[in-house]
């Protein structure tokens, strides 16, 4: 739902500009990624959450390695705090575009009065 990517994938959830993405969600410029979340320019990876640029990598967060057991703990208790602070289910806020509003094309399609 809400992608605007090319490719396979199944399971994904507000993807953009990313392809071959599976079981993952919130991601933007990533390929053949999979059980991934909140992740920018990572690629051929699987279980990350919240990384940055990773490539061929499993079991990270915030671009830390962690171990499979770490991190089936923490990634729920990460959930859970993001939950309850209405960031979970959102796509990455405005305030972390590295691309101010008039270098992007938005202004086309949402141009500011």
């Amino acid at each position: 739902m809400d992608l605007s990517s090319y490719g396979w994938g199944e399971v994904n959830y507000e993807i953009a500009s990313s392809m071959e993405n599976n079981n993952a969600a919130f991601l933007t410029s990533t390929i053949n990624n999979r059980d991934s979340y909140y992740c920018f320019t990572c690629n051929n990876s699987d279980h990350l959450f919240g990384c940055i640029g990773l490539n061929k990598q499993s079991y990270c967060i915030l671009n830390k390695k962690y171990s499979k057991e770490e991190y089936e703990l923490l990634v729920p208790k990460i959930i859970e705090h993001m939950s309850q602070t209405g960031e979970w289910g959102e796509f990455f806020p405005i305030s972390l575009s590295p691309w101010c509003y008039n270098e992007t094309v938005t202004g086309e399609y949402y141009p500011l009065t």
